[in-house]
């Protein structure tokens, strides 16, 4: 079935009561049991029977049918999209975040050699100045 569908189905093996389970799950999430389980073929006693419609099982399907698509074009398609795009935009940022703070700790290594020139040249003049001191 899957390979008819062209759909990818991974490592799983996709069996037809694990087909029928999904779509059991998927209606009674919209419509009573005993709707759910005409649908689906499982026997439903006469009386509850009487009152179901082939109107109301067809909305009962019509609501469920957004839930069953397994192919990634349900209503939870458009969601991943935007999580997607959110987790994307989250990269680009921690790429963006990286890349100043590698450049702020180059800048940091460069003044700190800097500095231990300045200090170092300080020292030196305040030697000298010492022994002029000194001399005089």
């Amino acid at each position: 079935m899957f390979e008819a569908a062209h759909l990818v189905k991974g490592n799983t093996q996709v069996r037809f009561h694990g087909l029928r389970k999904y779509l059991c799950d998927r209606l009674s999430s919209v419509a009573s049991s005993e709707q759910w389980k005409r649908i689906v073929g499982k026997s439903v006693s006469k009386s509850d029977s009487t009152y179901l419609s082939d109107e109301q099982l067809k909305e009962s399907f019509t609501r469920v049918m957004p839930l069953l698509a397994i192919n990634g074009e349900s209503k939870n398609h458009v969601k991943i999209e935007q999580l997607e795009a959110a987790l994307q935009s989250a990269e680009d940022t921690i790429k963006t975040l990286r890349t100043r703070l590698e450049a702020a700790e180059s800048t940091g290594a460069d003044n700190k050699t800097t500095i231990q020139q300045q200090t170092a040249t300080i020292q030196d003049l305040v030697k000298r100045l010492e022994k002029l001191e000194k001399a005089k």
